[in-house]
């Protein structure tokens, strides 16, 4: 099992990854519930409970409850865009089980296997990756049939009564996949917390250039939609077309237009009609094209020791000789 964090980092680590959570189940609850208060107010009490318990259930696996925490923020997500799009006519209580059969399948599943999946997390040697990744797919795989099947049996009148039954059968097989399959979800969050640790530690050694890579962007992308709003200016005629009519380009939709084309995602809702507009748009998607292959290439390489050895060398090259 991987070293827990000790000391003051433990907590601060628990803290910030339940507050995430937190903070990702109260705006999915805001963007798609809060015309129904009690079926939030459930969910959210479920989502807490599932937490805690499996929290109780495995003490000192900070990185597990951590995962856990966000990805139950994830299936809220999908549960909650599921029951808008398709199971939509489904009484209110009967959604509020169906969220929360998976969570306590997982939870009895864990408690039932409680002893070997402690003995084993506290194993020097850990289960292999691919076994896990295995195991954690076939999980995944039989809980998206589960939703399938029930997605191909609803009725075609959409009957309240018949919606409901059909999502929580979907719900119950899920939840029964959860308990037999608790030991590898425990394992397969395990092995995402180390990844995400590393993940957020190599992150925090490459703070610096990510942080002047933004600066340069920002500027780059400032300077063209100065130039952009400029040559409204300068030109008789309009040289750029907001949603199909020519007109002129303010300052914030020229920020606006010239980010899209630094990213060059290019929406269409601002195209360039004089000529010199668009040599302006090839620059700068040429700069913008550039830029992030430079980026992606100094950041991925950026060693802070190596830096810092650099320039204390090159400080100590430009220091005058002393003569004996």
């Amino acid at each position: 099992m991987p070293a827990e964090p000790h000391g003051p980092h433990r907590p601060a680590i628990l803290t910030g990854g339940l507050v995430l959570s937190l903070v990702m189940l109260l705006l999915i609850a805001g963007s798609v519930g809060l015309h129904r208060p009690v079926l939030v107010l459930l969910m959210l009490a479920a989502a807490g409970g599932g937490i805690l318990a499996v929290g109780r259930l495995l003490p000192g696996t900070t990185g597990i409850t951590v995962t856990l925490a966000i990805c139950i923020a994830i299936y809220t997500a999908l549960f909650a865009a599921a029951s808008v799009s398709l199971f939509r006519r489904a009484y209110p209580l009967g959604e509020a089980a169906a969220y929360f059969l998976p969570l306590l399948g997982l939870v009895l599943g864990i408690a039932r296997q409680q002893p070997a999946i402690l003995a084993q997390l506290r194993r020097p040697q850990r289960r292999a990756t691919r076994r896990i990744l295995q195991r954690g797919l076939v999980w995944l795989g039989a809980c998206t049939l589960a939703g399938a099947v029930a997605v191909v049996l609803l009725p075609a009148d959409e009957h309240p009564a018949a919606v409901t039954l059909a999502l929580l059968a979907a719900a119950a097989l899920t939840g029964a996949l959860c308990a037999g399959f608790a030991a590898d979800v425990v394992f397969l969050l395990n092995e995402t917390g180390l990844l995400f640790r590393i993940f957020l530690r190599r992150m925090q050694a490459r703070i610096v250039p990510v942080f002047a890579f933004v600066i340069v962007y920002l500027m780059i992308g400032i300077v063209f939609a100065a130039l952009f709003a400029m040559l409204d200016h300068v030109t008789s005629e309009p040289s750029f077309a907001i949603a199909g009519t020519p007109g002129k380009l303010a300052l914030p939709d020229a920020i606006y237009f010239s980010f899209i084309n630094l990213s060059t995602i290019g929406y269409g809702d601002i195209t360039p009609l004089h000529a010199f507009a668009r040599l302006l748009v090839i620059a700068e998607i040429i700069f913008g094209v550039v830029l992030l292959l430079f980026a992606f290439s100094e950041i991925a390489a950026y060693d802070p020791e190596l830096e810092w050895r650099e320039e204390e060398q090159e400080a100590a090259a430009l220091r005058p000789v002393e003569k004996d």
